[in-house]
């Protein structure tokens, strides 16, 4: 039975292959490429499961699939419950899985970002990653193979650590360094290699080993692809394909030969698909040349082209055209680039007349495209052919190695036609190169020129052809003989054809060239040529030289008989005319008579030899052949140093034989005579192989050193001709002579060493002395001894040769080392370098010495026991007194770190280096810190530098540290010395020391310095802390450099990865909790000298705590409680502390340091502290708190401000912070600095109003003195009143840039009168029109700069936005807002800007409640909508005379209570009337400020929720539609052509109403009989609807005829059509009672008047000049007088009452009507009757009511808006709380509305009046300031009963006085209401002073309304005493008297004068 349980897995460690949901109960999810650890298995038949955990994310358990998992090989250390796994894996496999990982986020981020180079390279080079980690992974390669794909794949690593920033990982030879095995020098050579690699831009490319290994520079080479020959040109064709130089003028390659046949086909089988060759040795000098391919092809066929199907008889080479292409841009990327370049190449053809151009056409192609600069032909192209072309490097083995497949496939190899610029040893070359140039010839007995053909054979010297050895191109076979083109009629042909001829050795003496010259016919009919002469060239001479390079001009011998040309005869004849001086002289030799020569004749040919064994040197056979010639050896010897280099190296081990052959040719090694000539020239072969061109032969001289040497006594002559040319010098010979010798030094001393190792081994020869090794060593002290003096020579002349024998000194003892003890070598160079004067040697000197020395350590010398210690105080004495003159100290950096490193690894060996490094300590450790602080970090000397001090404190133990402290003896020298030992460590540790990626570097670098400050703080707590040697300034030093130590970068462990914190953690610890325990170590140590330390430490020490690590702040913290302590101690407060800790937090936590963990801890350590010491516990626990406090809103401002936050974020952050400085501890210099902050917040935002605002809180806090102020933020250093008046100047240039005009008025006055003051003038005139600019702008609007158009000022907008959520911020979570929005701003721009910031956000659109569950949630919801806002009244705007513009302004600023609807149907929705049920519920809320205000938006501090019943919803709809109306009609009043489009669509809207059915739909609903049945309770509202209806028509009515005195005639139509429509309107309210029958007429203008309605002309209007307006009382019940006779005057409906009659008229608009028995008789007051009564009362309302004494010129007086438009504008609606109208008559700026104005006991009261009923809740009569609803009892209605209208009246002491506009003075108090008086009729007189046609329509109007005006004039109707009189009326020439019915009394303006056409009309009441 199987076991089916868990058991220990046997596979530890594994990775996904597939992915795994995890959708099974402990499922572990897993995505492919996962790594799992592996701790149980259950097996189920062939399956089952594992348990384990994923790698990535170790916290979580589960199980998995088996089959899903692939286990891997792996070590298990701590095997059990806590064991762990590492996978059994090649480091480099590893590391590349690893680094992809990380690469793969980065490099989405690259294409998020837009960076596509770097995206598409990185890519690139991640598939290369890929691949090398697959072959890598198969184990299915060789050694080297893999050796060589690891390399490829680590630089692949490192480049891409580079492109990404990443830390660079220090290697050497491809492994990882480990920082503890090596040195801190090598550690820093290691990374700056690596770094030259990580800041390519290219990215590396995958190379063999081989590739990598070749000498530089690399040889390049031009690989060439024919894919596409479209040449068809009826015959068979050849084109040969050459490099060419422009500059050179001349063929750098061979030429490649392609043979096409006639149908374009290569008649090569094998190369059908495409012809390739490899043009080889191209070097970087080429590179650098201006090359081009040049095509040349022919054509083979008739020697003329005809158009002949028959084939021809005799083919003929005839040339056609060429073709060229620049590859100048192709050879600037040569290895970096493998992609073909295509060329599409065109030839331009030659035509038979213009043949002879053909051999230079592509230099006159060339030239043209230079001076062009492009790459299209001049002439028209015939034909073209495609090439590609592609560069590839290295030697031909290597690119034979990397390229296989080419060579596979035959590709042609094109050599260049001599030796490469590197020779390559072993290379065999016998190739000589023949030009066919040209020739000059005879015509002879023909009328036409010749066709002239050249055909060349190669003849032995036994006379027969050397059969296939020529060689016309690459590409093709040899042949035996070739054939040149011809020219058609051309005698003097220029071919310039070059053909190869590669003879064999044993061939090549002796030979020659024949040339035979043939005519060739046009016919056909001839099949052979006809041959007319030859000529020929012998190859070499009877000495075997070989002719010279260069053009030869040949003889032409006449001959016509191919078969009878006999070699041995002509071979006698003169062949070079160079050869033979006179031209008789050739007659003469040409004895053979057949042989006739024309010595008019020519033929040019050129020739080049290029071969490893064939000289055509004399001179070099006679130096081989010395003992032939001994007389001439001196000669020789002096022309071999004129010999070609390539001559020597030819022969090199026969010259060398030859010339060590002479040395010994003395007896016994005796000198000879030509020694020294035999010395200088070895000197010079030596030199010649140093060259670059030659370096390959340096293995050849070494393997004949090895292998060929055999003079065992030249050492003798070699060290005797060196000693004696350095005394030769000294003696007057040129010091060129030795410095070409020691140039050679090394090789000489080869030679020198092996000759005497031979001499050694030479037992056998008698001749030997005993005394030969010491005649050696005696040489080579002689030759110290003679350096040592050249050296000591103060000749000026001498010191390029005293500085080249130091630069090559080294040279020799790396040879002699070998045959000498070091000690004794050590002691002769110690003594040649003492020999140089250290005073007057120049820098170049002592660059020379230096170099030496760092050959010396660098050699095996050094590491030698004994003769280090003789070289190291060497060493170390010239270091110093070079580091001490500033010199060379980029050599000395190099000396220095190489001799560390040397000591590093010696001391890892256990080998003896104590005293080494103590000599090190003692001579270079102060030097180099002194040297240290006065580099630059960024030069290379400079850093390793430091790493060479570094190593030193690496090197030193407590010995060592011990002995630097007693060296300095005294306390001053000990201070000096850890002053600068403090300084140089903080130069250490700041960023910019290293590159930021050397992570490696700096925290070995961060180890060192840690250890040794821990050894210098004890020297400097034992030295300078107790009693007088106490030191502030040594002490300072330590806890900066303890600070900055903490806080560097690099140190933030934080930052890493946990793997890479963990491997840091493992290896050096958390060096930063390890020096804050020092540090709190120290401090205790301070006791009584703490207090030295405040305020300066506060910020440094605030710096490490706020280091996010929990056992550092812990350690840290406690220092601020002592420093509380220590000063309250001393002092008695600690002020000092609290100031400067409050200033610092504000500085670095805004800086990005700190975190809510540090607030939490900070409060709990020092609470803990404060609380438990008395002194502390009251203050303390205040202090701390407040500083929790500040924390919080600092951290809140910095993730707004660091994070992605829009601005309005940033700013509402900034506004907390602002306003804790402001209100908890008065920080002025703070308060300012985010007052600036905010202001330019704003300012980058364009909210120019709240910009302006906040900086008006920075001029508030600055008076008009004159203190000088600092300079701050962006102000200058400046006076107090100056700053101040800066600012207001900006501040009023913000609120004209934001249109608030009102607000920068204040501060043009208070500038006036500073400017005044101090008599500024042109400043003062310059405010005075700043201020009249803005009383303009406010009424007219701003210019448009383009335009130069008047734009009205538009209105804000206000939306209300929530939050809900618990992931957003917590200064946003579930709270809402109002914001202020631009005059344009939409609420669709500010969804997306809300999008933007919270891209995972629901938007919620709309006005309806979100669900309480929301907040709770993790999503985040975002509601928003539009509000409206509520203004307050302001009495002073109610004055008939205040503009429509500034009433508006007010109604949308200066406010903080706003409005939102939301509707719903109460019950089931009616479908045929939805108004039947649609209920409003309204929202009202208020926040803590106003608007405009220093933010943008404001957090709402209260909510009320009211609802509106449907009959409620429809009055508040027609009231709000006769509000928009009356404002539309007062605006098309000021600018007609901007609002009479508006105000005839909103007319056609409210009359027609063809969308919503307008007020018949209201009817229909709310006043059938059957609604008031069903709802008993509506009845008062459906009188306030009747009423609310009438007041429509009334200002439907006004609105028709402003409209006719505006409409155009074109739309007169239209306005007839309104009128008949209006009229329709009117009879259906007057048929449902709304309206009383009436008669109608019809005005001029068109509109039907009401004979009982009267209206006036508001005030608001600007053309209006009258002085009073006419008020109203009533709209529904009440006629208005309208002036129907002035024309240019619209009528103004219903201007709105003072502030006291706007509480009564809200009831009046809710329908509270008063039977007409309870009215008062009269509501009219005379002048007489207001006088009186002020005069009684002694009051006026001035005094009574708060609001009005602000402004004590005003009465209160309204605009020409009508009442509902004012009460909209003081709730925001028609309707108030509880569906009611309220009144708050408070200022803007006060904090609450002003008592409402009460009627003393003694005033009269009605007697008539009836007591009114109490309401049930709260009368909204009282100053009602709650924002909150009041709770009303279940099932009482939320609206109290209203009181009457009279009742209103009278409690309101309500009076239709007029007369405090007139003033004081004249009427008497003013404002105070008069009691009522009984009702009574009232009269007025009508007086006009002229005739007028005007006061007769007035008559007749008057007359029909109620026929009460009398006839008869004014002063003889008895009915009025004259006491009654106006005496402001004197006998008007028309006067009319009109009375009124008592219950219908007209409501009038006391004095009304109108001016219309030159007459004027006085309305008087009598």
């Amino acid at each position: 039975m199987v076991d089916h349980s868990w058991v220990p897995s046997k596979s530890k460690y594994g990775v996904a292959i597939y992915n795994f949901d995890g959708d099974v109960r402990d499922g572990l999810p897993l995505e492919i490429g996962e790594t799992v650890h592996i701790l149980e298995e259950f097996i189920v038949e062939n399956s089952g499961w594992y348990r384990g955990f994923s790698l990535q994310s170790k916290g979580k358990k589960g199980i998995f699939p088996i089959p899903f998992v692939e286990s891997k090989p792996c070590d298990v250390d701590n095997e059990g419950p806590y064991e762990t796994v590492t996978p059994i894996e090649e480091p480099a496999v590893k590391e590349a899985a690893y680094v992809l990982r990380e690469w793969s986020t980065l490099w989405k981020d690259l294409f998020v970002t837009d960076q596509r180079d770097r995206f598409q390279s990185i890519g690139e080079k991640m598939r290369d990653l890929i691949d090398l980690r697959r072959k890598l992974i198969g184990n299915a390669l060789c050694r080297d193979k893999k050796v060589e794909l690891q390399q490829a794949l680590i630089s692949c690593i490192d480049w891409g650590n580079g492109q990404f920033k990443m830390d660079l990982v220090p290697r050497i030879d491809g492994e990882q360094v480990d920082a503890d095995r090596c040195s801190m020098v090598e550690l820093y050579r290691v990374h700056r290699a690596n770094e030259k690699l990580v800041k390519s831009k290219v990215p590396p490319r995958h190379r063999l080993m081989s590739e990598m290994k070749t000498a530089l520079p690399v040889i390049k080479h031009l690989l060439l692809r024919v894919r596409n020959f479209g040449c068809f040109i009826g015959d068979p064709a050849e084109i040969y394909l050459s490099i060419y130089s422009a500059e050179e003028k001349k063929f750098i390659s061979e030429p490649y030969l392609v043979r096409y046949n006639k149908s374009g086909v290569t008649e090569n089988i094998d190369k059908r698909e495409y012809c390739t060759a490899l043009f080889t040795d191209l070097t970087d000098a080429d590179m650098e040349k201006d090359l081009y391919l040049v095509a040349r092809l022919y054509r083979l066929g008739r020697m003329l082209s005809e158009a002949v199907k028959k084939a021809p008889k005799a083919a003929y080479t005839r040339p056609y055209g060429v073709a060229v292409c620049s590859l100048k841009g192709d050879t600037d990327n040569l290895h970096d680039q493998f992609d073909w370049y295509t060329y599409n190449m065109k030839f331009i053809s030659c035509m038979e007349n213009n043949e002879q151009n053909f051999p230079h056409l592509h230099e006159q192609m060339i030239r043209k495209r230079q001076k062009r600069n492009d790459t299209e032909p001049s002439a028209p192209a015939t034909t073209s052919f495609t090439v590609e072309c592609r560069f590839v490097q290295g030697d031909m083995n290597t690119v034979k190695q990397d390229h296989p497949v080419l060579f596979n496939k035959g590709v042609t190899v094109v050599q260049k036609p001599g030796f490469a610029d590197i020779i390559t040893p072993g290379e065999v070359r016998n190739d000589f190169y023949v030009t066919l140039v040209g020739g000059e010839f005879d015509r002879g007995s023909k009328k036409a020129q010749k066709n002239i053909e050249v055909k060349v054979y190669v003849i032995d010297a036994d006379g027969n052809v050397i059969p296939d050895c020529i060689y016309p191109g690459c590409g093709e076979l040899p042949k035996s003989n070739t054939r040149s083109s011809v020219f058609y009629h051309s005698n003097s042909p220029k071919w310039s054809e070059t053909i190869r001829l590669s003879l064999p050795m044993e061939k090549f003496p002796r030979s020659h060239i024949r040339f035979e010259l043939s005519h060739c016919s046009t016919k056909d009919s001839r099949l052979e040529r006809k041959l007319f002469a030859f000529c020929f060239l012998e190859i070499t001479n009877k000495a075997k030289i070989v002719t010279k390079d260069g053009n030869h001009d040949l003889y032409v011998h006449k001959w016509d008989d191919r078969s009878k040309l006999n070699v041995k005869k002509y071979l006698e004849l003169p062949s070079l005319r160079e050869n033979v001086q006179d031209l008789r002289q050739s007659m003469i030799l040409n004895h053979d008579k057949r042989f006739a020569l024309n010595p008019r004749e020519i033929f040019t040919v050129g020739t080049q030899l290029c071969s490893t064994k064939f000289t055509q040197n004399s001179d070099l056979l006679s130096i081989l052949q010395w003992r032939d010639h001994k007389v001439r050896v001196q000669e020789n010897l002096d022309k071999l140093l004129n010999l070609d280099g390539e001559e020597i190296v030819k022969f090199l081990r026969d010259i060398l034989d030859a010339l060590f052959d002479m040395f010994d040719s003395g007896s016994h090694g005796k000198k000879t005579v030509y020694e020294n000539s035999v010395f200088q020239s070895l000197v010079h072969i030596f030199k010649l192989l140093q060259a670059f061109k030659f370096e390959n032969f340096m293995p050849i001289l070494d393997a004949y050193l090895s292998e060929n040497f055999s003079a065992p006594l030249v050492h003798r002559n070699l060290l005797k001709c060196l000693i004696e040319r350095l005394n030769n010098t000294l003696k007057g010979e040129p010091p060129s002579l030795l410095v070409d010798a020691f140039s050679a030094l090394e090789i000489i001393m080869k030679f020198a060493v092996k000759s005497w190792k031979l001499q050694r081994q030479m037992t056998f020869i008698d001749t030997l002395d005993d005394d030969d090794e010491v005649d050696f060593h005696t040489n080579i002290d002689r030759l110290f001894i003679a350096m040592r003096e050249f050296l000591c020579d103060k000749n000026a002349k001498m010191k390029s040769a005293q500085i080249h024998i130091l630069s090559n000194m080294h040279k020799m003892f790396i040879h002699l080392i070998k045959v000498m003890t070091p000690r004794d070598l050590s002691r002769n160079l110690v003594d040649v370098i003492k020999a140089l004067s250290v005073r007057n040697c120049s820098n170049d000197l002592w660059s020379a010495r230096m170099a030496l020395i760092h050959r010396m350590v660098e050699s095996e010398l050094f590491k030698d026991d004994d003769s280090r210690h003789v070289l190291l105080p060497l060493c170390a004495s010239q270091i110093k007194d070079c580091l001490h003159m500033k010199i060379v100290l980029s050599k000395i950096a190099e000396v220095v770190g190489d001799v560390l490193d040397i000591l590093f690894h010696l001391k890892q060996d256990k080998s003896r280096v104590h005293k080494d490094i103590q000599s090190v300590v003692d001579n270079l450790l102060k030097v180099i810190i002194d040297t240290t602080l006065t580099l630059s970090d960024s030069t290379e000397s400079g850093g390793l530098l430091i790493a060479c001090l570094t190593e030193i404190l690496r090197l030193m133990d407590d010995s060592h540290y011990s002995s630097v402290m007693r060296s300095s003896n005294e306390d001053k020298m000990l201070k000096d010395f850890l002053i600068r030992v403090l300084m140089v460590f903080k130069e250490l540790i700041k960023p910019e020391i290293f590159p930021q990626d050397w992570i490696v570097m700096r925290m070995a670098t961060n180890n060192v310095i840690f250890t040794a400050i821990e050894y210098f703080s004890q020297a400097l707590t034992d030295s300078f802390l107790y009693g007088d040697r106490f030191d502030m300034q040594l002490w300072s030093n330590y806890f900066n450099l303890a600070v900055d130590f903490v806080t560097q970068p690099s140190l933030q462990l934080e930052k890493y990865s946990e793997a890479k914190r963990e491997k840091i953690k493992d290896r050096y610890r958390d060096m930063r909790v390890l020096m804050g325990f020092q540090l709190q170590k120290m401090w205790q140590s301070l006791e009584a000298h703490r207090c030295k330390f405040i305020p300066n430490m506060i910020g440094p020490f605030l710096e490490v705590t706020l280091v996010p690590e929990h056992e550092l702040r812990n350690a840290t913290l406690p220092i601020f409680f002592d420093m509380m302590l220590c000063q309250q101690r001393s002092t008695g407060h600690f002020n000092t502390v609290e100031n400067e800790m409050m200033e610092k937090l504000d500085i670095l936590i805004t800086s990005y340091n700190g975190d809510s963990e540090y607030n939490k801890l900070f409060k709990k350590i020092l609470l803990e502290r404060v609380q438990a010491e008395p002194s502390l516990q009251v203050k303390g626990t205040e202090f701390i708190m407040s500083v929790t406090n500040l924390l919080e809103r600092l951290l809140d401002y910095r993730q707004v401000m660091g994070s992605d936050e829009n601005q309005d974020s940033q700013m509402y952050g900034t506004f907390n912070i602002l306003n804790f400085y402001k209100d908890n501890i008065n920080r002025e210099e703070l308060y300012v600095r985010y007052i600036n902050k905010l202001y330019d917040l704003h300012l980058g935002s364009r909210n120019f109003v709240e910009a302006g605002l906040t900086l008006q809180l920075y001029a508030k806090l600055l008076r008009w003195g004159e203190d000088i102020l600092p300079s701050e933020f962006r102000y200058p250093h400046q006076q107090e009143c100056a700053r101040k008046e800066q600012l207001y100047q900006e501040v009023i240039d913000c609120f004209d840039k934001g249109k608030v005009w009102e607000y920068g008025i204040p501060l043009t006055k208070e500038l006036e009168e500073f400017y005044e003051n101090r008599l500024e003038y042109k400043k003062l005139s310059a405010i005075l029109q700043k201020r009249a600019s803005f009383y303009n702008c406010i009424l007219e609007g701003a210019q448009d700069e383009q335009t130069s158009i008047l734009i009205p000022r538009q209105d804000p907008v206000y939306f209300r936005v929530a939050y809900h959520g618990k992931s957003f911020s917590s200064f946003v979570r579930n709270k809402s807002f109002v914001y202020r929005g631009d005059e344009c701003l939409k609420l669709q721009t500010i969804i997306n800007n809300l999008m933007q910031e919270y891209p995972s956000a629901n938007i919620v659109s709309g006005s309806h409640r979100l669900q309480d569950e929301n907040m709770n949630e993790e999503n985040q919801y975002i509601q928003i909508c539009s509000v409206k806002p509520m203004s307050q009244a302001r009495p002073d705007l109610q004055r008939p005379n205040v503009p429509f513009q500034i009433r508006s302004f007010y109604e949308v600023n200066e406010v903080n209570t706003f409005q939102f609807d939301r509707p719903y149907h109460k019950g089931q929705k009616d479908k045929n009337c939805e108004f039947k049920t649609l209920c409003i519920e309204r929202t009202i809320v208020k926040t803590n400020y106003k608007f405009p205000g220093i933010l943008r938006w404001y957090e709402i501090i209260s909510t009320e929720v009211v609802h509106l019943s449907p009959i409620q919803n429809a009055i508040a709809t027609i009231q709000q539609a006769g509000i928009d109306l009356q404002n539309l009609a007062d605006r098309c009043r000021t600018d007609e052509k901007l609002f009479f489009n508006q105000l005839e669509m909103k007319l056609q809207g409210m009359i027609t109403a063809a969308v919503s059915g307008g007020m018949p739909v209201y009817i229909e609903a709310f006043l059938a009989k059957e609604y008031l049945a069903e709802h008993p309770e509506d009845e008062i509202h459906i009188q306030e609807l009747r009423d609310a209806l009438g007041n429509q028509v009334q200002i439907i009515d006004a609105a028709l005829l402003l409209h006719g005195k505006l409409v155009p005639e074109q739309l007169r139509p239209l306005h007839a059509s309104l009128m008949e429509g209006f009229e329709k309107l009117r009879k259906t309210l007057t048929n449902q009672s709304i309206l009383e029958k009436k008669s109608f007429r019809k005005s001029d203008s068109g509109i039907m008047m009401d004979a009982h309605h009267s209206g006036t002309t508001g005030s608001g209007s600007s053309t209006s000049n009258r002085s009073s307006i006419l008020s109203d009382i009533s709209l529904s019940h009440d006629s208005l007088l309208a002036e129907a006779f002035e024309d240019h005057h619209p009528i103004n409906l219903a201007p709105p009452p003072p502030p006291e009659k706007r509480r009564h008229t809200a009831y009046l608009l809710q329908g509270q009507t008063t039977p007409t028995s309870q009215r008062p008789q009269s509501l009219i007051v005379t002048s007489t009757t207001a006088r009186k009564s002020d005069s009684e009362r002694g009051t006026s309302r001035t005094n009574s009511d708060p609001a009005l004494q602000q402004f004590p010129n005003s009465t209160g007086l309204g605009n020409s808006r009508s009442f509902t438009s004012l009460e909209e504008k003081t709730t925001g609606s028609p309707l108030g709380r509880h569906g009611s109208f309220t009144y708050n008559n408070t200022s803007n700026r006060g904090s609450g509305p002003p008592p409402l104005p009460s009627r003393r006991p003694s005033e009269p009261t009605l007697p008539s009046l009836p007591t009114p009923p109490k309401p049930k809740s709260r009368s909204v009569l009282p100053s009602d300031t709650s924002p909150h609803t009041p709770e009303i009892p279940e099932g009482q209605s939320d609206r109290p009963p209203l009181p009457s209208k009279v009742h209103a009246m009278q409690k309101l002491g309500y009076s239709n006085d007029k007369f405090g506009q007139m003033g004081h003075d004249k009427f008497g108090p003013v404002g105070q209401a008069p009691p009522l008086p009984p009702r009574k009729s009232q009269s007025v007189m009508v007086h006009s002073d002229k005739d007028s046609q005007d006061f007769n329509r007035f008559k007749n109007l008057t007359q029909s309304s109620r026929g009460h005006a009398n006839q008869s004039s004014y002063p003889h109707h008895p009915r009025y005493p004259r006491s009654r009189r106006a005496s402001a009326i004197a006998s008007p020439p028309h006067s009319i008297v009109i009375a009124s019915h008592p219950s219908r009394p007209f409501v009038t303006n006391i004095h009304t004068v109108t001016e219309h056409h030159n007459h004027a009309l006085l309305i008087q009441t009598l």
